[in-house]
């Protein structure tokens, strides 16, 4: 039964999304300067650092590059993506910083920064914790990897098939807000459509038309760091949020996939 109920709920999700979605293009296309972007696949990004760079390291790109070169592999439980599920697990956003920055001492729950969160209302109650089954890090059930990686296989077929339409009724943009330092670099984090942007990255796309995620700032920038949730509230020195902030760029999977011995 309740698997029954998630399905007809992510049924029903995705139903609204594509009804959001066509009543959104007339005010998309007329704004369009306003609210899209052109976005260069190299600073995109996960919210846990995972970089959709041809020359860095996602679990999705790493899962389409296996199965392209070893179909089999597919729904295999020796695939990159059961292990991915399987072995990391973070037990705190502290992951994020501490083999860069020992001196942080700030652990907030899992998908929690120093900011609050990459929406609007995450930056001003202080973000949520990640909920306990999540596409981005283990543990996650078997039936979850399974659908992940039919929509994953459904999208890299379509896309291969189509392009990246989404303009289309029944398609959708990548969306997600900026990370700028105060030297004026950037990171674009993808926070829908993250599945889209890592076949994008598989299928050599180097560019790609964004939207600003509608809940979300356009910007979130180095300079207001005094500004931010937890340092506002003295729950986190502007040193360890300035950490978290730099990982974002220094950050690009490869680290983490060759401690988990999942980097062939």
């Amino acid at each position: 039964m309740d698997r029954l109920l998630g399905a007809l709920k992510s049924i029903w999700i995705r139903k609204w999304e594509i009804y959001q979605h066509v009543f959104d293009i007339p005010k998309l296309y007329l704004n369009r300067e306003k609210e899209l972007a052109d976005v260069d696949l190299d600073i995109c990004i996960n919210s846990f650092g995972f970089s959709y760079s041809k020359n860095c390291w996602h679990p999705v790109t790493a899962f389409l590059n296996e199965i392209v070169a070893e179909p089999s592999l597919v729904f295999s439980e020796e695939s990159v993506f059961y292990k991915f599920y399987e072995m990391y697990r973070p037990v705190d956003m502290l992951h994020l910083v501490k083999n860069y920055y020992p001196f942080v001492t700030f652990a907030p729950s899992v998908g929690i920064n120093p900011w609050g969160g990459f929406s609007r209302e995450a930056m001003r109650i202080g973000g949520e914790p990640l909920k306990e089954t999540s596409w981005l890090c283990g543990p996650l059930d078997n039936d979850s990897i399974k659908l992940n990686i039919r929509r994953t296989t459904d999208l890299l077929h379509s896309i291969s098939r189509y392009g990246y339409t989404p303009w289309f009724p029944t398609h959708s943009f990548v969306e997600g807000c900026f990370l700028e330092k105060e030297n004026g670099d950037r990171r674009f984090v993808v926070i829908h459509g993250k599945h889209r942007a890592a076949v994008l990255s598989h299928l050599g796309f180097d560019n790609i038309l964004a939207r600003y995620a509608p809940e979300s700032e356009k910007v979130i920038k180095e300079s207001q760091v005094h500004q931010w949730y937890y340092v506002q509230k003295n729950l986190c020195s502007v040193e360890d949020a300035l950490a978290y902030f730099n990982a974002y760029f220094e950050l690009n999977g490869k680290e983490r996939a060759r401690k988990l011995g999942l980097l062939r």
